[in-house]
């Protein structure tokens, strides 16, 4: 992965959704986060049906969704993003939450509405991007395409001196984000074992330095 891997990012449209889907659904396959909430059988289905509905609803609220292709402009790796300000309406939740529903059955919902507050705990309490999912196609791990989209939307942030958030699962993932400049703020357990580092990345837009003359 050379240089101009950012500039390969894009944003997906919503025809695109279905591919981020399967990229991310076997990203995520094995994430101990994810298996808290969406376990047992037919789990590569529901993983699928639910990333999908979360990649729409995040555009649909304002967020984005960045995408990286290969070489036969097949998406190889995906970021799903909440934006500042996220514009959540009854209307949208109503229209995606029986999938998502659907996907985590009754034990996932309960162990997401008891772990809720965890997540939220973290998180700035200013308005900041909060960085839902990022995978890679399995054949494209290693390559950089994760730290692409992770630059290529970071620029964007912080040319608006936006503060970043996201939830680490794994301590390779968690690495990079420190290299990244994200900060761990506190860390809580799911069930099945997951232990979650929630990160915050300052914002870096620096004042203007102001030169005095005598």
């Amino acid at each position: 992965m050379t240089g101009s891997a950012i500039e390969s990012i894009e944003p997906a449209s919503r025809d695109d959704l279905p591919e981020v889907a399967e990229v991310l659904a076997q990203a995520f396959f094995d994430d101990p986060e994810l298996r808290a909430f969406i376990n047992g059988g037919d789990r590569a289905r529901r993983l699928r049906a639910y990333l999908l509905a979360e990649a729409r609803l995040s555009l649909e609220n304002g967020g984005a969704v960045d995408i990286h292709r290969g070489g036969n402009g097949e998406v190889v790796g995906a970021a799903i993003w909440e934006a500042p300000y996220a514009r959540e309406t009854l209307l949208r939740t109503v229209r995606y939450g029986p999938t998502m529903l659907g996907a985590v059955r009754l034990r996932g919902l309960l162990n997401w509405l008891t772990h809720r507050s965890e997540f939220e705990r973290f998180q700035p309490t200013s308005p900041h991007w909060h960085l839902v999912r990022i995978g890679t196609a399995e054949n494209m791990r290693g390559q950089g395409v994760g730290t692409a989209l992770l630059k290529g939307r970071l620029a964007v942030v912080d040319g608006k001196g936006d503060v970043a958030h996201l939830e680490s699962s794994s301590p390779m993932s968690e690495g990079l984000y420190r290299r990244l400049g994200f900060e761990a703020v506190g860390s809580f357990k799911l069930p099945y074992g997951a232990l979650i580092v929630p990160m915050t990345r300052p914002s870096q837009l620096r004042p203007a330095v102001v030169t005095r003359h005598p």
